[in-house]
């Protein structure tokens, strides 16, 4: 399965169980949202850690409409 994000068309794959991949990114969401806080200061990793929360947050939208399909 393909999904595509709108803004810069990147394209994440996923040929696993997509349920099962929206848990982990679920997860790793909250994990990102916990650390942010504390990353404020170190500014490469708190930018690197919010893009990535940001693709993760697309990623689970997009997928969650892929299956409600």
């Amino acid at each position: 399965m393909r999904v595509k994000r709108g803004k810069d068309g990147d394209t994440f794959v996923c040929s696993r169980d997509l349920k099962k991949e929206l848990k982990k990114c679920e997860a790793e969401m909250r994990k990102i949202e916990a650390e942010l806080p504390y990353l404020k200061f170190i500014i490469e990793p708190y930018i690197a850690k919010k893009k990535r929360l940001e693709a993760l947050k697309e990623y689970v939208l997009l997928a969650k409409k892929k299956l409600n399909e």
